[in-house]
């Protein structure tokens, strides 16, 4: 990663005051755009699959429903009549089969995956597509009625299955209707938001449009014509686009900058001034004194208009450096961390002491859900848990940084690597891996008498390290994407502190300077 001069980011920074003029002739395309809410308050961006993502004149959606009725009808002797019946009393298929008692739990997953089973090969990408989504400097989710099976193939397809933090499906909604209140609930519930209007929904279905509406989400409905070739006057919609292609023309405020594209258009003269009379700007400032230089600008268009950008705040991106400390629960994260801060310029963060201590904080708004998975010994969702790990990085002061525990597995590094501030403000710089026994790791963490140490979550926390952990460490190794230092932690553990403080050192000679 490079640093980028604090001119440059001041100059992106007041692209933003610049496009407001732009925007003063562009509320043809926005018409359809309530005022009722802010679309500044966005945070979670919720993606349908089908017909919304790639548009194929919904055939994949005729297939799929002959898919249905043809599986159907083999597997529980139904007629198509019967299982229409079903869909528009139960909102899905699935549902009503289940509350009829037509299919238990336990076949659910067989009956689906068959019922998906169709032809994706007119699955393509329209052109732009990967590097709109890209764009996107929200958090972004597929909410699909469909199952993630059929979301990953479809994605792999269109070559942006990496660009979502997750797949919300029809299991997750436990088999009711997408348009049920239920289903926005869960969407909502498992992307972590705490307010409708933090949610925006981009949709073909102009049921699933309302839903949303009623709900106080923000609503685009995409496609003009609906599968019968009538044309969509969706009026719960509060943006109506043909293809997403078009979302960055709309919703400028989705995107870096808050604006889609990186240059002005037009052949405007603009000038850019500080209001004390000062037109030039550091381009570089003392990272000691602060992490952000503060400066009072304003804007003038072709001498007629004049925005004053009061405080525009310009990220010095002196990067955070990080290292990973990663080994099977027991293996002495905690204690060789304890001893490198001691020894070296290095500032020690836990994952699972934050996730302890954000369990017990009455404030924090996952305290439950960090309890009960603690409990339980799975992971917690990743995008909680890195957004504890950078808060916690900025409020300590430091620069140099071992993070224990983490990643866990490819979500936590998926969450990561797409994490806003980690990618301009973090560096990663390589891996500590610690290596010890099964069998010397079991005895450890039995030992230790802490209430999370009980057999089954000491099982579950090792299958977790040797079938997600590991893999990650690897898959970072084969990619080169950070250097993996393994080091023996089945000795003493002055011993593994000389080992971890060896391979450091020659790679960052700095972090033994006083």
């Amino acid at each position: 990663m490079g640093c980028k001069s604090s001119k440059a980011a001041l100059r992106n920074g007041l692209e933003v005051a610049v496009d407001v003029v732009d925007q003063v002739d562009a509320t043809a395309v926005t018409a359809n755009a309530k005022s009722s809410k802010n679309i500044e308050d966005v945070e979670f961006v919720f993606f349908d699959l089908d017909d919304t993502l790639y548009q194929n004149g919904y055939k994949t959606e005729r297939m799929l429903t002959k898919r249905i009725g043809e599986v159907s009808e083999r597997l529980f002797n139904l007629t198509e009549e019967v299982i229409f019946a079903l869909y528009q009393e139960h909102g899905t298929t699935i549902r009503g089969l289940i509350d009829k008692d037509y299919v238990g739990i336990s076949d659910i997953q067989e009956a689906l995956l068959e019922f998906h089973d169709v032809d994706l090969s007119d699955v393509r990408p329209a052109s732009g597509l990967r590097e709109m989504i890209e764009s996107v400097k929200k958090r972004r989710f597929i909410f699909t009625a469909s199952i993630r099976e059929h979301a990953e193939r479809c994605l792999e397809r269109l070559g942006i299955e990496d660009l979502f933090e997750d797949i919300i499906d029809a299991h997750a909604c436990e088999y009711y209707s997408k348009h049920s209140d239920h289903a926005f609930k869960t969407a909502m519930q498992i992307a972590g938001a705490e307010h409708h209007f933090q949610c925006i929904l981009l949709d073909d279905s102009m049921r699933n449009i309302t839903t949303a509406h009623h709900l106080g989400w923000h609503t685009v409905c995409v496609g003009m014509k609906d599968r019968n070739g009538n044309e969509k006057f969706p009026e719960h919609s509060d943006f109506h686009i043909d293809t997403v292609l078009e979302l960055p023309d709309i919703i400028p405020q989705l995107f870096a900058f808050g604006k889609a594209k990186s240059e002005p258009e037009g052949e405007d003269n603009v000038s850019v001034r500080s209001v004390d009379g000062d037109d030039e700007y550091p381009d570089t400032v003392s990272p000691e004194a602060s992490p952000y230089f503060t400066v009072d600008v304003e804007v003038e268009v072709d001498g007629l208009v004049e925005l004053d950008m009061t405080h525009v705040d310009v990220d010095v991106l002196e990067y955070l450096r990080v290292i990973f400390v990663v080994g099977g629960p027991g293996s002495g994260k905690g204690t060789l961390c304890a001893r490198l801060t001691n020894s070296l310029n290095l500032h020690h963060i836990s994952a699972g002491d934050l996730l302890r201590k954000a369990k017990n904080d009455s404030n924090n708004p996952h305290a439950e859900e960090i309890k009960e998975t603690l409990a339980a010994g799975t992971l917690i969702p990743s995008h909680i848990l890195v957004d504890l790990i950078v808060d916690e990085m900025k409020a300590s002061g430091g620069r140099n940084f071992l993070l224990d525990g983490f990643p866990r597995s490819e979500d936590n590094m998926s969450a990561w690597v797409n994490h806003e501030r980690v990618k301009e403000e973090i560096q990663l710089e390589g891996a500590l891996v610690l290596e010890c026994p099964d069998a010397v790791l079991k005895e450890r963490l039995q030992n230790r008498g802490r209430e999370d140490d009980h057999e089954e979550a000491i099982t579950k926390r090792l299958e977790i390290f040797h079938k997600e952990t590991k893999v990650v460490i690897d898959e970072l190794e084969k990619q080169g994407d950070a250097t993996i230092w393994p080091v023996n932690s089945n000795v003493p553990a002055e011993k593994v502190e000389e080992a971890a403080v060896g391979v450091l050192v020659s790679h960052l000679p700095e972090l033994a300077e006083e």
